[in-house]
Protein backbone atom coordinates (compact mmCIF):
# COMPACT_ATOMS: atom_id res chain seq x y z
CA UNK A 1 0.00 0.00 0.00
CA UNK A 2 3.09 2.20 0.65
CA UNK A 3 4.43 1.97 -3.18
CA UNK A 4 2.90 5.46 -4.73
CA UNK A 5 3.61 6.92 -1.15
CA UNK A 6 6.54 9.49 -2.47
CA UNK A 7 4.94 10.12 -5.63
CA UNK A 8 1.84 11.28 -3.86
CA UNK A 9 3.26 13.16 -1.58
CA UNK A 10 5.49 14.75 -4.07
CA UNK A 11 1.97 15.67 -6.01
CA UNK A 12 0.95 17.50 -2.45
CA UNK A 13 3.55 19.02 -2.48
CA UNK A 14 3.10 20.75 -6.18
CA UNK A 15 -0.32 21.58 -5.00
CA UNK A 16 1.06 23.41 -2.31
CA UNK A 17 3.54 25.67 -4.33
CA UNK A 18 1.28 26.48 -6.79
CA UNK A 19 -1.63 27.51 -4.28
CA UNK A 20 1.34 29.47 -2.33
CA UNK A 21 2.16 31.02 -5.66
CA UNK A 22 -0.96 32.04 -6.86
CA UNK A 23 -1.49 33.78 -3.33
CA UNK A 24 1.67 35.31 -3.48
CA UNK A 25 0.39 36.63 -6.75
CA UNK A 26 -2.39 38.29 -6.34
CA UNK A 27 -1.15 39.58 -2.56
CA UNK A 28 2.62 40.62 -3.40
CA UNK A 29 2.72 42.47 0.18
CA UNK A 30 1.66 39.45 2.28
CA UNK A 31 4.20 36.83 3.76
CA UNK A 32 3.37 33.99 2.97
CA UNK A 33 4.86 30.05 4.27
CA UNK A 34 4.01 27.38 3.30
CA UNK A 35 5.52 24.20 4.78
CA UNK A 36 5.07 20.65 3.89
CA UNK A 37 4.68 17.98 6.34
CA UNK A 38 4.60 14.01 6.82
CA UNK A 39 2.75 12.98 9.73
CA UNK A 40 -0.17 10.34 10.70
CA UNK A 41 -2.06 13.67 12.55
CA UNK A 42 -2.75 16.37 10.08
CA UNK A 43 -4.39 18.48 13.51
CA UNK A 44 -1.60 17.67 15.37
CA UNK A 45 0.66 19.28 12.86
CA UNK A 46 -1.57 21.81 12.67
CA UNK A 47 -1.54 22.88 16.29
CA UNK A 48 1.74 22.46 16.22
CA UNK A 49 2.09 25.00 13.51
CA UNK A 50 -0.27 27.40 15.31
CA UNK A 51 3.16 27.70 18.16
CA UNK A 52 4.98 30.13 15.28
CA UNK A 53 2.04 31.73 13.67
CA UNK A 54 0.37 35.31 13.85
CA UNK A 55 -2.93 33.90 11.76
CA UNK A 56 -2.88 30.23 10.48
CA UNK A 57 -6.03 29.96 7.02
CA UNK A 58 -7.33 26.82 6.64
CA UNK A 59 -9.29 25.96 3.80
CA UNK A 60 -11.71 23.05 3.02
CA UNK A 61 -15.10 21.13 1.98
CA UNK A 62 -17.40 20.55 4.56
CA UNK A 63 -19.25 16.95 4.90
CA UNK A 64 -22.65 16.68 4.53
CA UNK A 65 -24.12 16.41 7.90
CA UNK A 66 -26.38 13.50 9.12
CA UNK A 67 -29.93 13.61 8.14
CA UNK A 68 -29.81 16.80 5.53
CA UNK A 69 -28.71 18.61 8.21
CA UNK A 70 -26.40 21.98 8.10
CA UNK A 71 -22.62 20.64 7.10
CA UNK A 72 -19.76 19.83 10.02
CA UNK A 73 -16.10 20.60 10.26
CA UNK A 74 -14.01 17.50 9.99
CA UNK A 75 -12.02 16.45 12.69
CA UNK A 76 -8.71 18.07 11.74
CA UNK A 77 -10.40 21.22 11.46
CA UNK A 78 -12.45 20.70 14.72
CA UNK A 79 -9.61 19.66 16.42
CA UNK A 80 -7.50 23.05 15.00
CA UNK A 81 -10.10 25.28 16.35
CA UNK A 82 -10.38 23.93 20.10
CA UNK A 83 -6.27 23.88 20.04
CA UNK A 84 -4.77 26.62 17.85
CA UNK A 85 -2.23 28.65 19.38
CA UNK A 86 -3.02 31.67 17.34
CA UNK A 87 -6.02 32.91 15.60
CA UNK A 88 -7.44 30.75 12.61
CA UNK A 89 -9.47 31.78 9.17
CA UNK A 90 -11.87 29.12 7.69
CA UNK A 91 -12.30 29.33 4.21
CA UNK A 92 -14.49 26.64 3.16
CA UNK A 93 -14.46 25.85 -0.17
CA UNK A 94 -17.14 24.57 -2.58
CA UNK A 95 -15.49 24.21 -6.23
CA UNK A 96 -12.87 21.31 -7.17
CA UNK A 97 -9.20 23.34 -7.48
CA UNK A 98 -8.27 26.08 -5.31
CA UNK A 99 -8.69 29.06 -7.54
CA UNK A 100 -12.28 28.38 -7.65
CA UNK A 101 -14.69 31.66 -5.77
CA UNK A 102 -17.81 29.94 -5.97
Amino acid sequence: MLDGVDEIASGHEETLRAATDAIRGEFPDLDVQADAEKSISVAGVLVEASRHADLLVMGGRRAPGPLGLAPHLGKATHSLLHHAHCPVLLIPRTGGDFGSRE
